[in-house]
């Protein structure tokens, strides 16, 4: 079925209905709209024949009557109408506080015959819908067509009403327009009756939650007498706090009235949210959206608009604000008993980073003072830099801990669980965190010094962290040692308490050469090489000892003392010297032998014979 054939169906069908519409409403109009007709047929009915009357007669007589009344009734309203409040002045606070009053009045006949409205306009329907389907075999096609006229009369009457009362409610508003401005308003005794309600309003909320936890115990025991008194107790009880919150939002209103008068914005704003909040609670919404108009009209009026507006704007920014806030500060989860919101979190999320950053700069800015500062060790500097930035995080975790509302309890159940985590995984982290207080602590490692490893590893220490110590190789390679690992093996420190060592550097020379002349000359090589690294005093000298008479040669062993940063290469310092030896042996004509072996041939009966052969020219 394409579009067009749905349209065209919808078409007939709408049709069909409106015409059986219109019959229905054709057939209706048997009996005319005025209260002649409705008498005649009520007397025709009265003066039948037949004496003994059926029920049917019996009713079509009493909705009769009840239409005749009501025609009366509303004839003679429409003759008496007048307007309220046109025929005086408003001079007074207490007249002003009257058309307030009966402001609300009108808004709640208005809200009251629409709903009635409402009601008989679905009965006027449902009357139509069975004259229409003629399935009403027990009851009078007369009968309904009665009842339908009694139903229009109603909503004719209701309606009228209503209009009226639109007509009242803008005369309400001109008059708060045009009369607020000649009123004198006390807004000091307003505030003092306000205290005095909401303390009314207190104790009333208080006896109520009172009555419904008695209900509650009543209800578990099953007493329904007691049951049903409280409750209607508590009826009682909540429409006294509905009642009084009401003549306070009167209040609020003359407060709200005279901030207009005076042109204070803000306690107009102030007082617009509190109405807005009693009217909320107090009256439904299409009173409140009634009575939100109103306060907006007076704005407009004795305000402008655009300052109604930037009020506006201004709290709704505030309501906005206030309402992010708690969301924020709703708690996101419970260690304990404290409740950690997003807020909370969030704050002491960014004062833990802000802490780290602190002791960031701490330890740059301890190393910008050491670089031009010769009094301080790099081995100080460095002590001072990692204790500065680890007391900076820890007070930081301190004050997040604060922030969060964590007490030190609540941190010694953590510390229990941890302290099990440790025992089953942690302690190689703990003892190497430990071993890294220690050694910054004890100074047997600092910052700088050269040390050497039983696996032959020599370096300088770079840097001593809580888990480990960075060590750096004359090849400018950095291994990363647990601190554990320096605590618990041998580990030599090369320049612990100076820099001074001995190097020893063998040699050999030739059987038969002289060993005096050999420690004389090597001596005096070393003297006069002019190495400004080498030390000597009362307790340290140069010298030269005998070491072994070998297989091939007569060892000897030079002692030297070197002072300074050449001690932290030792294999070139040791070739340094190894040179200045060879280069003094040489010179003086002193041999270094190669390794001598010889050969005893044993054990052979028959002569080896030697050919020699000889090459001529």
């Amino acid at each position: 079925m394409n579009i067009i054939e749905k349209i065209i169906k919808i078409s007939i069908f709408s049709t069909l209905f409106y015409s059986s519409f219109l019959k229905a409403e054709i057939n209706i109009t048997l009996i005319d709209d005025n209260i002649t007709s409705y008498k005649r047929v009520l007397k025709e009915i009265q003066s039948s024949k037949d004496s003994s009357k059926n029920e049917e007669l019996v009713l079509e007589e009493a909705l009769l009557k009840k239409l005749i009344k009501i025609s009366k009734n509303d004839t003679n309203k429409t003759m008496s109408s007048k307007n309220r409040y046109h025929l005086y002045a408003i001079k007074s606070e207490s007249d002003y506080r009257k058309l307030y009053e009966n402001y609300i009045i009108d808004l709640k006949n208005k809200e009251y015959i629409s709903n009635n409205l409402q009601d008989l306009k679905s009965k006027k329907e449902a009357i139509l819908k069975q004259i229409e389907s003629n399935k009403h075999i027990k009851i009078k096609p007369i009968i309904l067509k009665i009842q339908y006229k009694l139903y229009k009369k109603e909503f004719s009457i209701l309606n009228r009403e209503v209009e009226e009362l639109k007509k009242e409610l803008k005369r309400d508003i001109l008059l708060f327009e045009i009369k607020l401005k000649d009123i004198f308003l006390n807004d000091k005794i307003a505030k003092e009756h306000i205290l005095n309600y909401q303390k009314v309003i207190s104790s009333l909320e208080l006896h109520i939650r009172t009555y419904e936890i008695r209900k509650e115990r009543l209800g578990l025991i099953k007493d329904a007498n007691n049951t049903i008194e409280l409750g209607e107790q508590i009826k009682e009880l909540k429409e006294a706090e509905k009642t009084t919150k009401a003549i306070e939002a009167e209040e609020h209103f003359i407060i709200f009235s005279k901030a207009l008068k005076d042109r204070d914005i803000d306690i107009v704003q102030k007082e617009k949210k509190a109405l807005d909040i009693l009217y909320d609670s107090i009256y439904t919404s299409n009173i409140v959206r009634e009575l939100d108009t109103l306060l907006l009209r007076l704005q407009k009026h004795y305000l402008g608009t655009l300052q109604t507006i930037k009020g506006s704007l201004k709290e709704e920014f505030k309501d906005t604000i206030y309402t992010i806030w708690e969301k924020i500060n709703q708690p996101i989860l419970t260690i304990g008993e404290t409740k950690i919101s997003t807020i909370k979190l969030s704050l002491a999320f960014l004062i833990f980073i802000f802490g780290f950053l602190i002791g960031k700069i701490y330890k740059l800015s301890i190393k910008r003072v050491t670089k031009t500062t010769h009094n301080i060790t790099p081995s100080t500097q460095m002590l001072l830099a990692n204790l500065g930035y680890y007391l900076i995080v820890i007070i930081s975790f301190f004050v997040m801990l604060n922030i969060l509302g964590i007490s030190l309890s609540s941190i010694a159940l953590v510390a229990g669980a941890l302290s099990v985590g440790i025992g089953f995984g942690l302690q190689n982290i703990v003892s190497n965190f430990v071993s890294g207080l220690i050694l910054m602590f004890e100074r047997s490692l600092k910052i700088g010094d050269f040390i050497e490893f039983n696996s032959g590893i020599r370096g300088h220490v770079s840097d001593i962290r809580m888990r480990s110590t960075t060590i750096t190789t004359n090849d400018n390679i950095d291994v990363i040692v647990p601190n554990q690992d320096l605590i618990q093996n041998h580990v030599i420190n090369w320049t612990m308490n100076d820099r001074i060592r001995r190097f020893r550097i063998p040699f050999g020379v030739a059987y038969g050469t002289d060993a005096d002349k050999v420690e004389c000359i090597i001596l005096e090589a070393v003297k006069t090489s002019g190495g400004l690294d080498i030390y000597e005093n009362a307790t340290k000298k140069t010298c030269i000892i005998m070491t072994e008479m070998g297989d091939s040669s007569v060892n000897f062993e030079l002692f030297v003392w070197i002072k300074g940063r050449e001690i932290l290469w030792p294999r070139r310092t040791k070739a340094r010297f190894l040179r200045l030896i060879y280069k003094t042996l040489n010179t003086h004509g002193i041999e270094i032998p190669f390794p001598q072996r010889d050969i005893h041939l044993k054990g052979i009966d028959n002569p080896i014979p030697v050919i020699i052969k000889k090459d001529f020219p």
